[in-house]
């Protein structure tokens, strides 16, 4: 009523983002983080919002890490479960004798150096730059990205030869989950190993 509107002033965003937030987990008895969709749906429908697919995609529902995303997004805790992605994608399969998994914890290691690495992380930022090419004097252009597993970073340094034959894919991936394959070295440049593609290295993008 009108009364315990001004003593709670609560609105329909704030019901949300505490459905998001995993507030209700308990009381609504939320065994996995997906089931909040449904609470979400309930809200929705008593309170008179709707779900877009915009912020919501249908495709993405029913997936952990959406749901782990959308919570670390409106409350700042929180953390994705990697290695589950990995698991439960296509990529496990396509990478298997290929490359090992391997968290961002591990890439970092010394005794890691030169293993091919399968790695799934949020691909916070994408960088473009250029060197020059020694044989034939020409700019060269490739991309640094900025992987994220929740607060572990490292970078991958796309080469001219891969960068450029998935360029468009590659400039995309800001703020978006994949897997991908790539060697570990250790860059002077950056004082720590760094994952770096090679000819055939395996891009998939998750979200």
């Amino acid at each position: 009523n009108a009364e315990e509107a001004v003593k709670v002033p609560v609105n329909a965003r704030h019901v949300k983002h505490m459905i998001l937030a995993g507030c209700f987990d308990r009381i609504e008895k939320v065994g996995a983080v997906t089931e909040r969709c449904a609470l979400l749906e309930r809200a929705a429908r008593e309170l008179g919002f709707s779900l877009s697919e915009k912020d919501f995609p249908q495709d993405m529902r029913g997936r952990h890490f959406f749901w782990s995303q959308q919570q670390i997004a409106v409350s700042g805790i929180g953390s994705i479960d990697y290695r589950r992605i990995f698991d439960n994608s296509e990529a496990s399969g396509q990478v298997k004798g290929k490359a090992s998994y391997l968290t961002l914890d591990e890439v970092a290691r010394d005794e890691n150096d030169g293993r091919r690495a399968a790695v799934c992380a949020t691909v916070v930022d994408v960088a473009e730059h250029t060197y020059k090419d020694r044989e034939t004097g020409s700019r060269k252009r490739f991309a640094r990205l900025t992987l994220s597993q929740n607060n572990r970073l490292a970078e991958c340094v796309c080469w001219n030869d891969y960068y450029m034959e998935h360029r468009t894919e590659i400039q995309s991936l800001k703020d978006r989950v994949v897997i991908l394959t790539a060697v570990i070295r250790y860059s002077d440049y950056n004082g720590c190993n760094t994952l770096q593609t090679y000819k055939n290295s395996l891009l998939f993008i998750q979200s």
